[in-house]
């Protein structure tokens, strides 16, 4: 696999990819990439970015797998918002100082104990539930 430039991404096609959390993702046309993530036995949506991007830039290789979203799925899943996974608290992804960090939304004050995980965009997640079991029984 290699690093594909950004003008060569497809919005809304599946590619396999090689990153710190994911081995499936939809492209979203702004350098992420949104697949299923599992820790602690959880699995969930996570978005990696296109080294490009410079926030995370953890996607450091991938390949197109010609297989694009269906139309009525909508490929983002930032948009639909982060909370703390032990609270249920609305948290977003902020930048102070030069840095990103997690805060609180209400108050966009940092805490370091935040565990954000997306609020989720279930039809994505069934997408690329069903992407990561086909690849399972190849």
């Amino acid at each position: 696999m290699e690093l594909l430039a950004p003008k060569d991404l497809v919005k809304g096609r599946v590619y396999k990819i090689e990153s710190r959390n994911l081995n499936y993702g939809v492209y979203d046309g702004a350098l992420g990439f949104t697949g299923i993530c599992e820790q602690e036995g959880e699995r969930y949506l996570f978005t990696e970015f296109h080294e490009g991007k410079g926030i995370t830039g953890t996607v450091t290789a991938m390949l197109d797998t010609k297989i694009d979203l269906p139309e009525d799925v909508d490929s983002r899943n930032r948009d639909h918002g982060s909370v703390d996974a032990d609270t249920g608290r609305d948290v977003d992804f902020v930048e102070i100082s030069g840095n990103f960090v997690w805060a609180w939304a209400d108050s966009l004050q940092p805490d370091p104990s935040i565990k954000a995980v997306p609020k989720g965009n279930m039809a994505l997640k069934e997408f690329m539930e069903m992407i990561e079991e086909q690849s399972n029984n190849v």
